[in-house]
């Protein structure tokens, strides 16, 4: 998989992503949320972030760009990196039905174009 990895994630998990093979490109600090996804598209990539901005915010031209979300409080960032690299090939199942996945610590919700919401532990 093709990943860019946001300036808010640590980067102990781009080294992760790698050293499970996956290619791993990282945001310039500063770099505008435009930029990012323009990024995205163009180098057919799956954004990490922890930015909330990324669910709610995104330009409706953007919004194909596929993107994983990580909500966890500071001082549980780890378990749910843990989590979605655990995880990492039901997410590529179902980055092909939509373009966003939220991490919630132990929790991963889809949502898929037709309104149907999938949760996994």
């Amino acid at each position: 998989m093709r990943f860019l990895i946001d300036e808010n994630v640590p980067r102990r998990f781009a080294l992760a992503l790698r050293e499970l093979g996956h290619d791993v490109a990282l945001v310039s600090p500063g770099e505008s949320n435009s930029a990012v996804l323009e990024r995205c598209l163009k180098g057919q990539r799956i954004l990490v972030t922890m930015d909330r901005d990324f669910i709610f915010h995104v330009p409706k031209d953007a919004r194909r760009a596929k993107r994983i979300v990580i909500i966890a409080p500071s001082g549980e960032w780890l378990s749910a990196v843990s989590f979605l690299l655990k995880k990492l090939s039901v997410i590529e199942r179902a980055l092909e039905l939509t373009n966003l996945v939220v991490i919630r610590h132990k929790t991963m919700r889809v949502e898929i174009p037709e309104g149907m919401v999938l949760e996994f532990e």
